[in-house]
């Protein structure tokens, strides 16, 4: 509807409430502000602090999760975007991908991936080592033990200059990989690679994963004969 008013700024105020009501509405208001800031010149410095605080476990029930990762990824490819408030939304993401379901952990997984591709600057996330790191002994580095160290990043932090994700890793990929459900392992490890744009994320495609259809596929899977147990067979009583 924005379109049919003379002078659409006036909608501005109600975005705003209605963003800071929180939840699936705030979604909605989010990118009707975005049309306001693109189309009509509207100036409104706190869009991407607002949009930062919506990505919590919440996120997770919402039944336009679809909408928000799409809508997300427009926002995030603006060519505009300081290198620190990419990494702040890059690190609130996959740490929320150690808690999430599967489907959900893939499309988040999709959707870094392709943010990263749009900012370069991003990739100091992933190649990131004790050597090269500005942050001292506070860095966050994946050791060859691989075990972490100190991760400077405050997930609690809302001031997207403060949280300090510039200065840390992306070492939850390292522990993603590693994941029990196969695809969102396959996810991860993609990041082992040079990011390449042919292997962008169609993120509708993520959206139709469910635990019917792991099942499903796993099911399908051809297992190869001789597959290794931890079984050992019991020679005494205790």
């Amino acid at each position: 509807i924005i379109p049919h008013f003379v002078n659409p700024i006036i909608l501005m105020d109600w975005l705003t409430e209605t963003c800071n009501l929180g939840g699936e509405n705030a979604i909605l208001a989010l990118n009707g502000l975005f049309v306001l800031i693109t189309k009509y010149n509207l100036e409104y410095p706190h869009f991407y602090s607002m949009l930062y605080k919506l990505f919590d476990a919440s996120i997770f029930s919402y039944s336009g999760v679809e909408t928000f990762f799409e809508l997300s990824e427009i926002f995030l490819k603006s060519p505009m975007l300081p290198t620190y408030l990419v990494c702040s939304f890059i690190k609130k993401m996959i740490r929320l991908c150690l808690i999430a379901p599967p489907h959900i952990c893939c499309v988040m997984l999709g959707l870094i991936y392709n943010i990263m591709l749009f900012h370069p600057t991003t990739m100091s996330l992933i190649h990131k080592s004790e050597s090269n790191s500005s942050s001292g002994s506070g860095s966050v580095l994946l050791l060859k033990s691989n075990t972490v160290k100190e991760d400077p990043f405050d997930p609690n932090e809302q001031d997207m200059q403060k949280c300090n994700a510039v200065q840390s890793s992306l070492w939850e990929l390292e522990i993603l990989m590693n994941h029990n459900i196969p695809n969102v392992a396959s996810a991860a490890k993609l990041f082992k690679n040079k990011l390449s744009k042919k292997g962008e994320f169609q993120l509708k495609d993520k959206f139709s994963l469910t635990y019917d259809k792991i099942f499903e596929e796993e099911m399908k899977r051809k297992v190869k004969s001789g597959v290794p147990m931890t079984f050992q067979e019991p020679t005494t009583l205790f």
